[in-house]
């Protein structure tokens, strides 16, 4: 996946634009064309078929009357933490900060939950 989108990166070399970011007059781009178009069909064929895609369609598995709740629940688990990713640990400490997640936006607004939470895994990186 990674590769593909370095390739894309360096065949974008090759293709002759203005600094508008458009064509240049006269200019067939042909093959580098169809090596981007190749690279972005392997790139979205990887990322479809992992796990990438997992936390964007995360909220449609739950029903309408529970999807908050499972959302605020499965987020902290599919994204892991942000600053450590070593142990099993980190997966329980995320559904235990997921399930808390309610209890402080009831206490806190959302600005103030945010903060908190920043605080809290501030001191776990500790």
């Amino acid at each position: 996946m990674g590769l593909a989108l370095v390739a894309a990166a360096i065949v974008f070399h090759w293709i002759p634009v203005n600094h508008d970011l458009s064509l240049k007059e006269g200019v067939n781009v042909g093959a580098p064309a169809k090596v981007i178009l190749v690279c972005m069909i392997l790139y979205v064929g990887f990322y479809s078929s992992g796990m990438g895609n997992t936390a964007w369609l995360s909220s449609e598995f739950f029903p309408l009357e529970v999807r908050a709740y499972g959302i605020s629940s499965s987020c902290p688990i599919i994204h892991r933490s942000e600053l450590t990713n070593f142990s099993r640990y980190d997966d329980a400490y995320n559904v235990l900060l997921g399930i808390q997640r309610h209890c402080r936006l009831h206490i806190f607004d959302s600005n103030g939950e945010y903060h908190s939470e920043r605080g809290v895994r501030f001191r776990k990186f500790l």
